[in-house]
């Protein structure tokens, strides 16, 4: 009985301890809670930032702006299917309306890692001056400059290979086009075979397109990043070579091929509509 007695009051003294201990759990649960959200809300903000000096806001306005432009050759069209024509596109490339995707999907590709290791790389002088470089030319067409020596195009064809950009931009194309035109044909009940149609124009792009690119974006790089030093461009290329810089890229491509994508999806959806019914409004339409 004495034995037992015991132990009631050593628990009984021990309460005070437990009760502080209690409070204890409870104050570090409220700290990890708290370290949880100062986390969630780094990344929001260091994403943010990434996403807004990634030019995709800049790329998506020159499209809006040029999509169905005079370099589609519409001249032959009637002027209201032209005018719808150029009006859908603008509508539908607006930042406002695409920016979400390419948010979400460059979000779901960067871990924590490679967040802070770009973020941090983007602080230091040299990832300064290539973010003011290429935010002063997001969006814009690069026209040819000068020629450059054997090196210096040695590193632009090194630039090229690390950032993958003929093969990505003849993805883009495709996965834009594609939707655009799937989208059109299923609207506009056009009697054609359209999967054979939409395999035959990948397969006629992906052969064709990447020859007549290639040039184009070297030539573009080695205009856009004249301001880099030799070693200066080299320390970009050995940047996005690393890890973070490679996941980045990769992160940055297939938000890219997502956005364009819905696009190019409500576009075709919108333009196959109108000639269906035969309205060719520019209003919104189905997705």
């Amino acid at each position: 009985m004495k034995r037992f007695g015991l132990v009631a009051i050593a628990l009984l003294l021990q309460c005070p301890a437990l009760f502080a201990q209690t409070v204890s759990v409870a104050d570090l649960a409220r700290r990890e809670r708290t370290r949880l959200k100062e986390i969630g809300d780094r990344r929001a903000t260091l994403v943010n930032y990434l996403v807004e000096n990634s030019g995709a806001r800049s790329t998506m306005e020159a499209v809006a702006n040029s999509f169905m432009g005079k370099d589609m050759q519409l001249e032959q069209l009637p002027p209201e299917t032209r005018e719808a024509l150029v009006g859908i596109g603008r509508d539908v490339f607006r930042p406002e309306n695409l920016m979400p995707v390419f948010e979400q999907r460059f979000s779901s590709e960067m871990d924590d890692k490679t967040i802070e290791d770009v973020y941090r790389w983007y602080q230091t002088p040299l990832g300064m001056k290539v973010l003011e470089i290429e935010k002063a030319n997001a969006g814009k067409t690069i026209a040819p400059g000068a020629s450059v020596s054997a090196p210096r195009m040695q590193l632009i064809a090194q630039l090229e290979a690390e950032t993958n950009s003929t093969e990505q931009s003849v993805t883009t194309l495709v996965k834009m086009t594609k939707e655009m035109l799937g989208r059109m044909l299923s609207w506009s009940g056009v009697p054609i075979n359209r999967d054979a149609f939409l395999q035959g124009f990948e397969q006629g792009l992906r052969r064709e397109a990447p020859d007549r690119l290639r040039p184009m974006i070297l030539s573009g790089y080695a205009t856009l990043y004249e301001p880099l030093s030799d070693a200066e461009l080299d320390q970009y290329v050995q940047f996005l070579n690393t890890y973070s810089g490679d996941r980045f890229v990769r992160a940055t491509w297939l938000a890219i091929q997502d956005t364009m994508a819905q696009g190019g999806r409500e576009t075709g959806s919108r333009v196959g509509e109108a000639l269906r019914t035969g309205t060719m409004k520019g209003g919104n339409g189905a997705n």
